[in-house]
């Protein structure tokens, strides 16, 4: 089971604690904080090589220039 909770840090308290214990009861769980907002796309982009690649991959897409066709067969 995944969840994901967007909410302001000052919004944490112990009804939210005791809603994902109850939630996940009895289960391994495993907490990751990031900042919401972060762009995954502004990350990729901050490096020149990776701004690069992503613009002539963008470019090749617009193009129809190599493009991925999955094997129709393995969604029936």
């Amino acid at each position: 089971m995944t969840a994901t909770f967007t909410l302001n840090a000052d919004e944490l308290d112990e009804s939210f604690i005791e809603g994902l214990k109850k939630t996940f009861a009895h289960r391994r769980i495993e907490i990751a904080v990031h900042e919401a907002g972060d762009d995954a796309t502004a990350y990729l982009m901050s490096s020149d090589e990776n701004n690069r690649r992503l613009m002539e991959a963008l470019e090749d897409a617009r193009a129809g220039r190599n493009l991925v066709t999955p094997d129709q067969s393995i969604f029936q």
